[in-house]
């Protein structure tokens, strides 16, 4: 995960670009992807050229059929294209999915009262803002300004370590409640993101990143920087860092996981892609190419036999094949959405996500065919937990969820500065039973 391309502040049509394109460039976009679309969109809404708006939002839409965000947007770009009737559907497909958003507060929307199903279209919606709770509190992380992102967890002796976007800072919390900073800026740390345990060789793998200021001396351009870090659990040291080898473009190293023999898979959200660092490897190789049709790929996961790789992509949870690198999206159930997920673990032949849209925030279990690449149903294990405000990540523990509900990373500005609002608590950590 990394709050630089979740929802920020409202733009097309009070909606569109601030719910996907957050601070990235989308101008500098050269390729037509979502947010090639995105741009256009925001272009022909400032000009009030409607069709050109409902083709750009199509174009958005087409990309990434099952994100709620895009789906509002289409229906918003529908309304004023004059296709009443193409917005209803749309809504309706919204709410099939689950997502929760409130219709009669948007005052494009409400155009649409009076029009047969409308009614029925708002209490489905309402229907699905109802709590489902299922988890009971972990700990908490005391420092109200560490704003974690991820955690991992060291089975050897019953500790996290939990990461901080804000502190660019990784803390250890043992077993007795007690807490440590075991790495930070001074050890060339950034942005926090993902960790994860490598338990067999005792090591901390976690990235982390930071947006960069005028580094490719072009005006409005920001190279991203990026690292991925190893820590040695037993001697208490980092061992390396590494970044990938392309200092010219946006990288954004974000998950990560580990197979059996100790490889590692590490996310790249700008450029939509995969790295693969062999065990004892010194350099980040490519799996998979930048492509259009997926972007900002974050959460991942291996199946426990360590073949099956899955990537959370904005459009979906995809399958990558490990030997050509080659991405499919999993079908699913026309009711069933895996887009907008950080959080990404494999269990018992299931998917557990932590699904971040700000109107579907939740944790889903996903249970896949017996080959792993499709989607046959897809269970809500918590939802509108009082406590959910931009959840992030976690870490899967057996048949349970640890994860943050209330990362409040949203506080954090693009030039690091924390603000005091509009949450400022103690980040809780959750445990949620992913299985009966």
């Amino acid at each position: 995960m990394t709050p630089s391309f979740r929802p920020r502040a409202a733009s097309l049509l009070g909606l569109m670009v601030g719910a996907l394109a957050g601070s990235r460039a989308v101008a500098a976009q050269q390729t037509h992807d979502v947010y090639y679309f995105l741009g256009q969109a925001a272009i022909a809404d400032s000009a009030k050229d409607y069709a050109a708006l409902g083709r750009a939002a199509e174009g958005a839409w087409s990309l990434a059929p099952v994100h709620p965000a895009m789906l509002f947007a289409l229906a918003r770009a529908l309304v004023l294209a004059g296709q009443p009737e193409r917005a209803m559907t749309t809504l309706a497909r919204l709410a099939a999915l689950g997502d929760g958003r409130d219709i009669e507060a948007d005052t494009l929307i409400q155009r649409l009262a009076g029009r047969p199903g409308y009614g029925a279209l708002v209490a489905s919606l309402a229907a699905n803002r109802r709590p489902v709770i299922g988890s009971a509190a972990a700990f908490v992380v005391p420092d109200t300004n560490f704003l974690p992102e991820g955690l991992a967890y060291d089975s050897l002796d019953g500790s996290f370590y939990i990461g901080s976007l804000a502190t660019h800072s990784v803390a250890r919390r043992g077993r007795d409640g007690s807490w440590e900073r075991v790495a930070g800026p001074g050890d060339g740390l950034l942005r926090v993101v993902g960790l994860k345990v490598d338990g067999p060789r005792r090591r901390l793998w976690f990235a982390t990143w930071e947006p960069g200021f005028d580094t490719a001396q072009s005006s409005g351009r920001r190279v991203v920087h990026t690292r991925l870090f190893e820590y040695d659990l037993d001697s208490h040291r980092l061992l390396r860092s590494l970044a990938p080898a392309d200092t010219t473009s946006d990288h954004l190293l974000n998950d990560l996981a580990i197979t059996p023999a100790g490889d590692l898979f590490i996310t790249d959200t700008y450029q939509g892609t995969v790295y693969r660092l062999g065990r004892g490897g010194a350099r980040l190789e490519p799996l998979t190419r930048p492509d259009p049709r997926f972007s900002d790929a974050n959460g991942i996961a291996l199946s426990e036999d360590g073949r099956r790789l899955y990537v959370a992509f904005l459009q979906g949870v995809a399958k990558v094949d490990q030997s050509t690198g080659q991405v499919s999206l999993l079908p699913g159930p026309p009711s069933v959405t895996s887009a907008g997920i950080d959080g990404l673990y494999y269990s018992k032949g299931s998917l557990i996500a932590v699904q971040t849209v700000r109107t579907l925030e939740r944790v889903v279990r996903f249970d896949l065919d017996p080959g792993g690449r499709r989607i046959v149903r897809a269970r809500v294990l918590e939802a509108r937990h009082p406590l959910m405000h931009r959840p992030t990540t976690g870490a899967l523990i057996g048949d349970t969820l640890y994860y943050i509900p209330d990362s409040q990373y949203d506080r954090l500005g693009f030039d690091g500065t924390v603000r005091s609002g509009p949450v400022v608590r103690p980040t809780s950590v959750l445990r949620l039973p992913v299985w009966p």
